[in-house]
């Protein structure tokens, strides 16, 4: 919402103030400022702010390899756009309690780029980002408690040919694990036979791309004899999966030399994803798709951000649950999907065609669920 507008040139300011204003006599003799025009009038005065599609951006997720015992991580997307970037300095400030960003052991692990500095806590320098390249950058964290989130901004400094530009963006990534594994172990004699009871922990529907069970080399672990993965699991009907281990004995060292490595316990690798995130990934893909084919393109970042953000409030439990039985989704309709906030803050020449086009999509619109990289 825009109070005053202050253009600057050299020694010249020019002051635009929208709104009219009156001064009022306050019971101490002070003269304070009142808006004399309507609410109303305020409605044009927002200004709506938006990257480009080429400008530089930064995505925040958690990190898809975890390890339950060891430290967990974050990772950062930067993508350069049409921007040549020479250097570059990302500057993170935690807005959870107690989370602290081990910004000196950051990784590259994905892209080439060269990591300059370090030293100052929370900052990372970085150089030779290129036009149209993007790399990932992986930060591990302590946190004291146990959040459901953590919240992080991110103010970014990069220095290209046309000059010094600035980016701000506020973060909050879900750190709680969509999926819990419990075991229960029955002894026989001669065999260990341990079942894993792998069930839904946030009431949304997860599918097992796959299940290993890892073991020291004296040890002969036998999965089921069919395979089981891939498979739905609802937030009601937990997956059940049995192994049998037994001590093998086609290795011939003596318990009495089995060193450290081999006496490691157990190590079981789940390998999942999330149906929600399956849709927001098919739907993000499928509706960018149409945008960029579109005479829209410009207005990319826009148009999918407030798409993603209104389908994410559609996935609910009981609406996850329907799309895992049946693989589809309907997308809501143009007047559920709120596009008039959008079309609104938008230029008037713009409006007919876009809101035109929009109507259009939301027409006749299903999503079939495919294969999309794991969560």
């Amino acid at each position: 919402m825009v109070d005053k507008l202050v253009f600057e040139c050299n020694k010249i300011n020019f002051v635009h103030e929208p709104f009219v204003k009156a001064e009022t006599v306050t019971p101490l003799g002070l003269y304070t400022a009142v808006l004399a025009s309507p609410i109303r009038s305020a409605k044009k005065s927002r200004i709506l702010c938006f990257p480009s599609p080429q400008a530089f951006a930064v995505e925040m997720t958690w990190t898809r390899d975890i390890h339950i015992h060891k430290t967990r991580s974050i990772e950062l997307e930067l993508s350069s756009g049409w921007n040549d970037i020479q250097k570059a300095e990302l500057r993170l400030r935690s807005g959870t309690a107690g989370l602290r960003l081990r910004s000196s052991e950051v990784a590259i692990t994905a892209g080439d780029l060269d990591i300059q500095d370090t030293s100052r806590p929370g900052i990372i320098g970085f150089s030779g980002l290129g036009r149209g390249q993007s790399a990932v950058l992986q930060i591990p964290y302590d946190v004291e408690e146990n959040p459901w989130g953590l919240a992080i901004r991110l103010e970014a400094t990069y220095y290209t040919e046309k000059g010094t530009f600035e980016y701000f963006a506020s973060f909050t990534v879900s750190v709680d694990l969509p999926l819990d594994v419990n075991v229960h172990d029955v002894f026989k004699e001669t065999a260990l036979f341990p079942t894993f009871n792998i069930k839904a922990a946030n009431n949304i529907p997860i599918e097992l791309l796959s299940v290993l069970l890892r073991g020291p080399e004296s040890l002969s672990i036998w999965p089921p004899p069919c395979n089981l993965t891939p498979m739905v699991v609802f937030p009601k009907q937990p997956a059940l999966i049995m192994y049998k281990i037994t001590k093998n004995t086609a290795s011939a060292i003596p318990n009495a030399q089995i060193n450290v490595t081999d006496a490691l316990p157990l190590e079981l690798e789940v390998a999942y994803r999330c149906i929600d995130e399956v849709v927001l990934h098919q739907a993000k893909a499928h509706f960018a798709a149409a945008v960029n084919d579109s005479g829209f393109k410009s207005l990319g970042r826009l148009l999918i951000k407030h798409f993603v953000t209104q389908l994410r409030r559609q996935l609910g439990p009981v609406v996850c649950e329907r799309i895992a039985l049946l693989g589809t989704i309907c997308i809501r309709s143009y007047e559920d999907a709120l596009w008039t906030d959008v079309l609104e803050s938008l230029p008037s020449a713009t409006r007919p065609g876009l809101e035109q086009w929009l109507q259009e999509w939301h027409e006749v619109r299903s999503i079939t669920s495919t294969s999309t990289p794991s969560c």
